[in-house]
């Protein structure tokens, strides 16, 4: 197992990317690889400057330590200088020079040692002003590194919106084609009714069908004022032209599914049984598609809900 893998196994989103395409999982695992690297070099850098801090800590409180006794110690013979320089001048007023130019030695060495001592000082100072600076550089890496794990975590959400896209188009692509399939067989199922249902008709002769339209007489111009009259037939007729025009009767259906046609021939139980059948094996299929379609959007609610809590 990689570093990336262990990292998207913490995140909880391996699966995810595994279900997405190679492309898009390489590419994360390319970015999880890339901060991986770059935390890994940020975190030894830090770790090394950590340790040279505390090398340099350690020698500089040795020195200190160090040029402290010395100092002490410089003290200590300063004082016994001191004193025997004082017998020295009680008795032997003619030798003066020569302790003065010892005190004045030792004086510069004690000075030295205070230069080297601020000096330290000041490396001390530049080592905490570097370690300030790390800090700050390692913040600002750790803003960057969760910047582009946000980021990651949105290409997540981004994907998952795709995928949940897709599912329901493939739902609806699916509805759609039950929905053509049981249009077409309930034509065939309500054909095949009308044929068992009608009866066998004779073709009347042409003549006389022609003879059974009735044919209107309309008002002659001067006889506009007249109030229109009816047909033969029952149908009113038009005072809009002064020629002879056949009434055919249009057959009018009943489209109204809350009545029924009363001309419509009524249903053999034969037919009954078998449109009721065929409604049965429709509800039945509905009602399994229905179920399918809430559990799936059942599944999408649980799977954004899931990604909300973690990115909250």
């Amino acid at each position: 197992m990689t570093t990336s893998d262990g990292l998207w196994d913490q995140l909880g989103a391996s699966p995810l990317i595994e279900s997405c395409g190679p492309e898009i999982a390489e590419v994360l695992h390319q970015v999880d690889r890339m901060v991986e690297a770059k935390r890994s070099e940020w975190e030894a850098q830090y770790a090394k400057a950590v340790q040279n801090e505390q090398a340099a800590k350690i020698k500089i409180q040795n020195q200190q330590l160090e040029y402290e006794n010395r100092i002490k110690q410089l003290r200590v013979d300063m004082g016994a200088l001191k004193d025997a320089y004082m017998k020295l001048e009680k008795h032997h007023n003619s030798r003066p020079d020569k302790y003065r130019r010892i005190v004045h030695a030792k004086n510069k060495e004690i000075a030295d040692l205070h230069g080297k001592n601020d000096r330290l000082l000041e490396e001390i100072t530049v080592l905490k002003d570097d370690k300030q600076r790390l800090k700050e550089q390692l913040k600002k890496n750790e803003e960057k590194f969760t910047e582009e794990r946000t980021k990651n975590i949105i290409l997540e959400g981004e994907i998952i919106k795709n995928k949940e896209m897709s599912i329901e188009r493939d739902i609806v692509n699916e509805n759609m084609r039950k929905l053509k399939v049981k249009y077409e067989n309930l034509k065939r199922a309500l054909k095949d009714i009308e044929k068992e249902n009608t009866p066998p008709r004779e073709e009347a002769p042409i003549a006389t069908i022609t003879t059974t339209v009735p044919k209107l007489k309309l008002p002659l111009p001067n006889e506009s004022s007249v109030t229109p009259a009816t047909s033969e037939a029952g149908t009113p007729r038009s005072t809009a032209s002064n020629s002879s025009v056949y009434v055919v009767p249009i057959p009018v259906f009943d489209i109204d599914e809350n009545e029924v046609n009363s001309e419509l021939p009524a249903y053999s139980p034969r037919a009954e049984s078998r449109l009721n059948q065929i409604t049965r094996k429709y509800q039945s299929e509905d009602d399994e598609f229905d179920a399918i379609f809430n559990a799936k959007i059942d599944g999408h609610i649980a799977e954004f809900t899931d990604f909300v809590n973690s990115i909250a």
